[in-house]
């Protein structure tokens, strides 16, 4: 990442409230997101390594309050503080018709999210920092087009370490179809991408993932729904009322 140190017609609606698993598993949401702290104190590059610690919100709601979020970009920036808006897709869903949504979908895939999601799962289940920013150092080398020369694998000047290098190296030679199965499966990874336009002196935020705790993902399919739902019977409201006036 580069934290660096220092520094809808009525019909159509009503339909969605009746489709809730198929709405909450859309992509195109707005969250937003509020960065507070590293959480890791091992540096990797000119970077402080994952996790980190942020509040995600969706319509005024809190989906992850002050807890783990973990940035996929090294090349951008963001300071204590900093606040932004992000365009949040469930992982499970990602396919060629959505891909080019996310940062780097463009330039890696499908099958590149799925590598990044098994490491992103590994960092959730361990609390030991070094194995963290060895993971760190594995994602960031895939989202930024890294080098293997001999052993030694490498991305924007940064070499991984014995540890971090085996922890790519395995994840690689994963056959792409168990990985894009266990992506598939997992349906409480979100990826959080900053809407476009936002920057200022620290450049654009960083593309960050989020898992939700078990039935988060049914908490937010139920936020989602509702803010539709209750959208829904605003506008036949609106048009049932213009109706009597003009009849």
């Amino acid at each position: 990442m580069a934290i660096r140190y220092g520094g809808v017609a009525a019909i159509g609606l009503m339909t969605l409230c009746f489709a809730l698993p198929a709405f909450g598993q859309s992509d195109g949401s707005t969250f937003s997101i509020n960065f507070s702290a590293t959480a890791n104190t091992v540096v990797v590059g000119d970077g402080y390594a994952d996790p980190y610690n942020g509040t995600v919100t969706y319509g005024g709601s809190t989906f992850n309050a002050g807890s783990t979020i973990i940035c996929d970009d090294y090349s951008h920036n963001v300071v204590n503080g900093e606040s932004w808006t992000a365009t949040g897709m469930q992982a499970s869903t990602l396919s060629g018709a959505n891909i080019t949504n996310t940062r780097f979908g463009s330039s890696m895939g499908v099958l590149g999210y799925a590598e990044v999601a098994n490491l992103v799962s590994q960092m959730l289940s361990t609390g030991n920092s070094q194995q963290q920013a060895d993971l760190s150092a594995a994602i960031w080398w895939i989202t930024s087009g890294g080098a293997k020369v001999g052993s030694s694998y490498t991305f924007n000047g940064v070499t991984l370490d014995a540890n971090a290098a085996s922890l790519l190296s395995a994840v690689l030679s994963t056959s792409s179809s168990t990985l894009l199965a266990a992506l598939a499966k997992d349906t409480n990874l979100w990826i959080l991408t900053p809407t476009a336009g936002q920057g200022g002196s620290n450049g654009s935020p960083q593309e960050m993932w989020v898992s939700t705790p078990e039935g988060g993902a049914t908490l937010l399919y139920l936020l989602l729904a509702a803010a539709s739902c209750f959208g829904a019977m605003s506008f036949s409201s609106r048009i049932r009322t213009n109706g009597r006036e003009t009849a």
